[in-house]
C-alpha cells in the first residue's frame, strides 16, 4: 500500500502506525508530520518515495523493516530499543535529528542497521546509544549550551565522527562509555583556544580506547582517553591534557602571566608568556599549565571564572596587590594542579564550586585567603592535601566526593562538611580543629569506609536556635564540641 500526504496537514500527538505484511511507502510530497511514526510491520517493509520530515517527534522501528531508498529523513530522535526483528538501511541518506537528549537509541539484539554511506547529523546535544553498531558519517553539530552533556554508549564503529565546538567561548563536553573504533576521521578540534572541546570518559579514572585513524583535535582536552590505532601518537596544537590519557603526545606545560586591567573573564586575551608581558589568545592556560597572578600583572577589578575551564596550577603566591577572584555560579571550574593564594587575593562571595579533580595529587595552599564559593573534592585516584588552613565565609560547603583528603596538621573552617559517597577513598582529620560554623546537617560523613580522625577537633560552632544534625557515618571521632545554644 501507499500513503501519500499531498495537500494534506499530518498533526497530533498520538503515533502513526505502519503495521501489516507487505512493502508500505510513504510518499510525503514536501508535507512534515507533526505526529510520531511507528513502523511495526512485523515482516513487512515501509520505504520512502521522498524526504521524510517529522516535526519535533521520533521515528520509531519496532518491527519489520524501514528504508530510506536514500532519501532524507528528520526527526527529532530515532529509535529502535527492543528484541524484535528488525532492519533499518539508511542508504545514501543524510538523517538529522534535533533533540537534545534520546537521539539515537538503539538495542542489537534481533537488529540488522545497514549503515550504507549515511550521514546522520546531531543538531541538538544528543545522547547517542548506539549498542556496538557500525555507522557510516556521524556529526554532531550542536554549538548551544544545553544542560544535556553529549555521550556516546555502546562499543560502535564510525567511518567519520566530527564534534563541533560551541558558538561562543567556553568548552564542549562529550564522553564516552565505551571504547570506539574511527576508521576514518575523529575531528574534535575547537574554533579558537577558548571555544574547546573536551573528550572523557564516563568514569574518572577508567580509560576510553579511541582507535582513530585520523585525528583533527586543535584546541581540544582530554582526560582518561587511550588513543589508538594509526592516529597514535599525535600531537594536537594546543591539547590539554587532565589526566589518564595514553597515546597522545601533549604540549609542554608552560607558565603564563596574567596581564590585563579591568573587570574580565578568566578566557579574556590576557595572558602573556612572562611576567608583564604581551597577552595573545594562544597563551590560554591548559590543564596541564601554570596560571600566575603576580604584582607586575595589571588587574584592576574583578576576574570571573566564567565557565567550566579546565585549570591547571594556580599560583598568586606572589600577589600581594589587592585583586578579587569570582567562580561563576552556574558553572563548576576544575583544577588539575595546585592551588595558591597570595596574601592580596580576595575569593569572591558566590555559590559556584571550585572542583579539585586531578588523578594525582593536588595542594591547596591559602595563606591566610578564605574560599568564598564552595570547594569540592572529587577524583577517585585523586589526593588533596592542604599546606596550611583551609577557611570558609559565608554559606559554603566543603565537599568530598571521591578521593583523598588530608588535612595534614591544618584547620578547616567551614560552614558545611559533606563526604557521603561510596567513591571516597579517605578523609584524614589530621591533628587540627574543625570548625563547622553551619546548620542543618553540619556534618554528613557516610557511604564510605576510612574516615582517620587523628587528633582531631569537630566544633560545631553555630549558637542560634537552629537545628544542627551530625552524621557520623559510624566513625570513630577523637572529639566533638557542641557549642551551647545562646539563651539557653
Amino acid at each position: 500500500s501507499q500513503s501519500r500526504y499531498h495537500g494534506v496537514a499530518i498533526t497530533g500527538n498520538q503515533s502513526l502506525t505502519f503495521s501489516g505484511g507487505g512493502t508500505q511507502t510513504i510518499t510525503s510530497a514536501g508535507k512534515t508530520f507533526t505526529c510520531p511514526i511507528t513502523i511495526d510491520t512485523y515482516g513487512g517493509t515501509v520505504q520512502l518515495a521522498d524526504a521524510l520530515s517529522l516535526n519535533a517527534t521520533t521515528l520509531s522501528i519496532n518491527n519489520g523493516t524501514f528504508t530510506t531508498a536514500s532519501y532524507a529523513v528528520t526527526a527529532s530522535a530515532l529509535s529502535s530499543n527492543n528484541t524484535n526483528v528488525r532492519t533499518v538501511n539508511l542508504g545514501a541518506s543524510t538523517v538529522t535529528l534535533t533533540t537534545s537528549g534520546s537521539a539515537v537509541n538503539f538495542t542489537a539484539t534481533n537488529f540488522t542497521f545497514n549503515a550504507g554511506t549515511s550521514q546522520i547529523t546531531f543538531t541538538g546535544a544528543p545522547t547517542m546509544v548506539g549498542d556496538g553498531l557500525t555507522f557510516y558519517n556521524v556529526s554532531v553539530t550542536y554549538t548551544g549550551a544545553a544542560g544535556t552533556v553529549p555521550y556516546i554508549s555502546g562499543q560502535n564503529t564510525f567511518n567519520n565522527l566530527s564534534i563541533s565546538p560551541r558558538a561562543t567561548d567556553a568548552t564542549r563536553f562529550f564522553y564516552f562509555f565505551n571504547n570506539q573504533t574511527i576508521n576514518g576521521t575523529l575531528t574534535c578540534a575547537g574554533a579558537t583556544p577558548t571555544r574547546r572541546i573536551f573528550l572523557y570518559s564516563n568514569t574518572a579514572g577508567s580509560q576510553r580506547t579511541l582507535t582513530v585513524n585520523t585525528l583533527s583535535a586543535t584546541d581540544c582536552d582530554f582526560q582518561d582517553i587511550n588513543l589508538a590505532g594509526a592516529a597514535a601518537g599525535s600531537a594536537p596544537t594546543r591539547a590539554g591534557d587532565c589526566g589518564g590519557n595514553s597515546g597522545i603526545t601533549f604540549p609542554a606545560a608552560k607558565t603564563v602571566y596574567w596581564n590585563l586591567a579591568g573587570a574580565q573573564n578568566w578566557n579574556a586575551t590576557a595572558w602573556a608568556t612572562s611576567s608583564g608581558g604581551v597577552p595573545a589568545v594562544d597563551n590560554f592556560p591548559l590543564a596541564q599549565d601554570t596560571a600566575v597572578f603576580d604584582d607586575t600583572g595589571s588587574v584592576t577589578g574583578t576576574i570571573t571564572i566564567n565557565a567550566q575551564w579546565n585549570i591547571g596550577n594556580f599560583d598568586a603566591s606572589s600577589r600581594t596587590s589587592a585583586m578579587t577572584l569570582s567562580v561563576n555560579v552556574s558553572n563548576s571550574p576544575v583544577v588539575y594542579g595546585n592551588w595558591t593564594s597570595g596574601t592580596g587575593v580576595t575569593v569572591a562571595s558566590t555559590t559556584g564550586t571550585l572542583t579539585f579533580a586531578k588523578n594525582g595529587t593536588q595542594t591547596i595552599t591559602s595563606n591566610g585567603v578564605q574560599f568564598g564559593c564552595n570547594v569540592a573534592i572529587n577524583h577517585p585516584a585523586g589526593t588533596v592535601q592542604l599546606a596550611d588552613a583551609l577557611s570558609f565565609t559565608g554559606l559554603r560547603q566543603f565537599t568530598v566526593n571521591a578521593g583523598i583528603f588530608d588535612a595534614v596538621s591544618y584547620n578547616v573552617t567551614a560552614y558545611q562538611f559533606q563526604a557521603a559517597n561510596a567513591n571516597i577513598v579517605a578523609i584524614r582529620m589530621g591533628s587540627g580543629t574543625w570548625t563547622i560554623y553551619g546548620t542543618g546537617v553540619c556534618w554528613n560523613a557516610q557511604g564510605f569506609t576510612n574516615l582517620i580522625a587523628g587528633t582531631s577537633t569537630i566544633v560545631l560552632s553555630d549558637t542560634s536556635t537552629s537545628a544542627r544534625t551530625f552524621t557520623g557515618g559510624g566513625f570513630y571521632y577523637n572529639k566533638l564540641t557542641i557549642a551551647i545554644v545562646t539563651g539557653k
